[in-house]
């Protein structure tokens, strides 16, 4: 119906089409190329790896930290989290997700699970 506000036009005005988030808490974004987490991002993301394999690179190990990561890709598109050295901590196919925690001394996954 003419007139109607759509989901996309919402999108759009928020984030221009790539990313949206409530800091501390929930991040969606299309990325563009590989991505390094910081303190902006929130714990809860749904990325989409934008039509190439993608790394997401964790910061420093700290007590209790994690993140939960899905992967949204619309093709086999790989995401491969990574921590602060470069090693591969775990390995996120389309449709599938990972949560990965952080005691003082290193990232390590707890779960990877089917999200669709």
């Amino acid at each position: 119906m003419a007139g109607q506000l759509q989901a996309s036009d919402v999108w759009a005005a928020i984030s221009g089409g790539k990313r949206i988030g409530i800091p501390g808490l929930l991040v969606v974004e299309t990325l563009s190329d590989d991505l390094t987490l910081d303190t902006t991002y929130g714990n809860l993301m749904t990325l989409d790896p934008g039509g190439s394999a993608r790394d997401v690179t964790l910061p420093a190990a700290i007590n209790g930290g994690w993140y939960f990561i899905a992967n949204s890709a619309d093709a086999a598109e790989t995401i491969t989290v990574k921590d602060s050295s470069g090693s591969t901590v775990a390995t996120v196919a389309q449709n599938r997700a990972v949560i990965v925690s952080s005691n003082a001394s290193g990232w390590s996954q707890v779960v990877l699970f089917v999200t669709a």
